[in-house]
């Protein structure tokens, strides 16, 4: 067996000519050649069977080099906004003809290497890299991105600065949750979060919060700051556990506004153990806009949008378009029972 089959070979083992392999493997190409199902099924199977992968290369030189195919990194470790992000990415590059392909990245380099060779086979329109974590691949994205078609990152990846990016500004949804949690008469807000020491989009999170103590005119005390560091070996269950024991107890706080939605859940639950109503005595905030974790909760929670819809817009628009990628993109509080 040839170590790749090419459509020349296929269309010998299938007992047809070339240009109904053609017709089948490259149905965009221009062509009159008609083809029956059985004759298809039977091209595929070989295709299938023989591991067939197309030139690619032929495919440039014959002026048909576009794929329609965009890639897509993720990483399967992120939080459920950038999954929710997926969906309406994939509408908009529908609306512009493009197809998404989709590959999830860790903070292994070998892996992520082999990853972007792949794309670089698939003749890619362009790579859109949702994950925004490129330290530990931070010298392998280096050496593809002059290899890859055009790339927009969500967010500028940390050392990266002169990469195209889509920009979401964490802080301001934090600061618009300050406001209101002061103008509800709330004096003691926390907020509760991973670590922000390795995350930009914790320490923009951060920074809102404090942006928002200063304009609500509120002092700033670091006992309302729970944030989780690396290394503390405990499970998320514990450190939950510390989290209300530490804010609601220990510094009386009568607001605590999470890090995300799945920290907000979990806050709901075990604040609903100890018998502490939210919100009468502790309004709840949460980050993401999880539409089914915020809305079956009770009371259903308020929380931070990211403004998702906005976000795969100009990602898929800054493919082609620099301008696109000029603005941040504002995160917005959407209230609900929990804060009211």
């Amino acid at each position: 067996m040839p170590e790749r089959i090419n459509q020349k070979e296929i269309a010998r083992l299938a007992n047809v000519c070339q240009a109904a392999v053609s017709a089948v493997l490259n149905p965009n190409a221009r062509g009159n050649t008609k083809v029956s199902s059985e004759v298809r099924e039977r091209i595929l199977r070989i295709a299938d069977e023989y591991n067939y992968r197309p030139n690619l290369q032929a495919r440039i030189l014959r002026g048909n080099g576009c794929s329609n195919l965009v890639g897509v990194l993720i990483d399967p470790q992120i939080s459920l906004f950038f999954y929710d992000l997926l969906l309406p990415l994939e509408i908009e590059l529908r609306k512009r003809h493009k197809r998404m392909l989709i590959g999830q990245i860790g903070d292994n380099p070998e892996e992520t290497e082999s990853l972007l060779r792949n794309f670089l086979d698939h003749n890619l329109d362009g790579v859109i890299a949702i994950h925004h974590d490129v330290r530990d691949s931070e010298r392998i994205f280096r050496a593809f991105l002059p290899l890859l078609p055009q790339t927009v990152f969500l967010n500028h990846p940390e050392g990266m600065p002169d990469t195209r990016a889509v920009c979401i500004d964490y802080a301001n949804g934090v600061r618009e949750a300050v406001l209101h949690l002061a103008a509800g008469g709330r004096r003691r807000i926390a907020l509760c979060m991973d670590d922000a020491e390795r995350y930009l989009s914790m320490r923009m999170r951060a920074d809102g919060y404090r942006q928002g103590l200063v304009q609500a005119g509120l002092p700033f005390d670091s006992g309302l700051m729970f944030i989780r560091r690396p290394g503390t070996g405990c499970t998320f269950e514990e450190v939950i556990s510390d989290a209300v024991e530490t804010l609601a107890n220990r510094s009386g706080a009568d607001a605590v506004i999470a890090g995300n939605d799945e920290w907000a859940l979990a806050l709901l639950k075990e604040l609903n153990r100890r018998r502490i109503s939210v919100p009468d005595r502790i309004a709840l905030v949460g980050y993401g806009n999880v539409r089914n974790i915020c809305r079956s909760t009770a009371p259903e929670l308020t929380s931070i949008h990211h403004g998702t819809e906005e976000v795969a817009c100009k990602l898929a628009r800054a493919l082609t378009d620099p301008a696109a990628a000029e603005q941040p993109v504002l995160s917005r509080l959407v209230i609900r029972e929990s804060t009211v």
